[in-house]
């Protein structure tokens, strides 16, 4: 594994995101409310770049189709059920990977 300093954690204020290259992967950093996690930076349900997406909490959504994603897991986020039971949270079904960020002297890194 490798740790790579990738942004200075004042680039990325709380509640933002930012895309960022590592080691050919493409990742979308997130702060929220100042905790800063690292994901795939792509759905995993068409492919489109999430850092294009919105944030809302702890919930990134993809700006094409609308899948949600929780950025502790990378996990699809089902906020609610429809008259079927079935969970709704747009159109992906498998999580998006993640990556452990580590902070030093406002220096931020991801481990790859």
């Amino acid at each position: 594994m490798q740790r790579v300093m990738v942004a200075m954690a004042e680039d990325i204020p709380q509640d933002t995101m930012k895309a960022v290259e590592v080691l050919g992967r493409r990742l979308v950093l997130v702060n929220v409310r100042g905790s800063l996690y690292a994901l795939a930076d792509r759905c995993t349900h068409a492919g489109a770049a999430l850092s294009g997406g919105t944030l809302d909490g702890y919930v990134l959504k993809c700006p094409v189709h609308g899948a949600m994603f929780d950025v502790r897991t990378g996990e699809v986020h089902h906020p609610k059920k429809n008259t079927y039971g079935l969970p709704v949270g747009g159109p992906a079904s498998g999580p998006v990977g993640t990556y452990e960020v580590q902070v030093d002297d406002g220096e931020v890194f991801i481990v790859v």
